[in-house]
């Protein structure tokens, strides 16, 4: 759906069911209703906080540098967050890929154009937490209530 440059995984609709649409970066920063926002790095490093993460790893970065112990399993489907992140994959130039293996998430904060994101995996417990360029992928969001 080029009109808020948001995917269905695949072009199939049910798979957004559990797992929700695919958001271009853009797409996510029109996605929020009003009262409603795509949350920051550091609202993103309370949460992590909060579940147990260590302040030496809240600003530990890189695709595969571990941080925390167990709040990527708390914040999955089942896990005791309450949050219930589903592995709903990404999409990349038209392509989808990892659907039931990991799932990525936009962060309102950039370093340069590049924004951070979050990832969780399905056989890791961590949450990891990196920059990427924006251009061409499409990944889930997570918003948060304004205050």
């Amino acid at each position: 759906d080029l009109a808020n440059e948001s995917w269905d995984y695949n072009n199939d609709p049910n798979n957004s069911t559990n797992n929700g649409r695919l958001y271009s970066w853009s797409g996510a920063a029109n996605a929020a209703p009003t009262g409603w926002h795509l949350p920051t790095d550091d609202e993103w490093k309370i949460l992590e906080a909060e579940l147990g993460m260590s302040t030496s790893d809240l600003n530990l970065s890189g695709y595969s540098t571990p941080r925390g112990t167990d709040q990527g399993t708390q914040l999955k489907v089942g896990g005791s967050s309450g949050m219930e992140f589903y592995p709903a994959g990404y999409r990349y130039n038209g392509t989808y890929d990892a659907l039931g293996d990991r799932t990525y998430l936009w962060i309102n904060t950039t370093v340069g154009s590049d924004p951070y994101r979050r990832r969780l995996v399905v056989t890791e417990p961590y949450v990891y937490r990196f920059t990427n360029p924006q251009a061409g992928y499409a990944i889930s969001i997570r918003l948060i209530k304004d205050n």
